[in-house]
């Protein structure tokens, strides 16, 4: 009976000594697991660090400023570091002028730590300007239609105007229908000097039928047309037009 205790009691503790030894080589198992992965994590994200490049970076010579001279050099000595290919953001990265925000040749410390700001301070520049500039194209083309309305305004009143003086000039005067020049026009007169134009145009004027007649002229019906009523006339008749 005692026999059999003792040989229970040696296979439980060999169970228990199997047990802890599987669950502590799980447990480092893990523990290494973890380790790995949290080694290849801090491997990354320290290459991705250092892949950033800092003030240092294009400081060459260390005088706390970043010339342009510099700052190419840099550029040029980290895309060779990634065996002569193009960075991935080398399209956003800015430019010196960029960083170069009082355009004094340099790059601050200051300057290269707002350097994202600057880019989008820079955007919002150039968004301005080009609101700016499409503000006054637009004022400009107004304000050349404006003048252009303005002048065939003013080109059509002047024709409208030499017409009318035209037609003034082709007018009769008194004096060309008072033949014999006593001052007053008689009937025979006024057909004879009618006659006498019609002639000189070489046709009948197409408005002839629409010409005035003696009778419209001689408004008291006397016979004849003094100064006065032809110069009523004319102005009647312009008045009309």
């Amino acid at each position: 009976m005692r026999k059999q205790k003792l040989t229970t009691s040696t296979v439980l503790a060999i169970i228990m000594l199997f047990s802890m030894n599987t669950y502590s080589q799980r447990g480092g198992g893990g523990m290494g697991m973890g380790n790995g992965m949290g080694k290849g994590m801090g491997s990354g994200m320290q290459s991705k660090m250092q892949s950033k490049p800092t003030f240092e970076t294009f400081d060459l010579n260390d005088d706390g400023v970043i010339t342009e001279a510099e700052f190419i050099k840099a550029k040029e000595q980290r895309q060779n570091a990634h065996g002569g290919r193009m960075m991935g953001n080398q399209n956003n990265a800015p430019s010196f002028q960029n960083l170069d925000v009082n355009n004094d040749g340099f790059v601050s410390k200051e300057e290269f730590a707002n350097r994202f700001n600057n880019k989008q301070n820079l955007k919002k520049k150039k968004d301005k300007e080009a609101k700016k500039k499409e503000k006054e194209a637009k004022k400009k083309a107004k304000k050349k239609e404006k003048e252009a309305k303005k002048a065939a305004k003013k080109a059509k009143k002047n024709a409208k105007k030499q017409n009318q003086q035209t037609k003034m000039q082709n007018r009769p005067k008194f004096e060309m229908l008072d033949l014999n020049g006593d001052g007053k026009i008689t009937a025979s007169e006024f057909e004879k000097a009618k006659m006498q134009k019609q002639k000189f145009h070489g046709t009948t004027k197409q408005n002839a039928s629409h010409g005035a007649s003696f009778k419209n002229i001689d408004l008291n019906g006397d016979g004849v047309i003094l100064p006065s009523e032809f110069a009523k006339f004319k102005a009647n008749r312009f008045k009309n037009k």
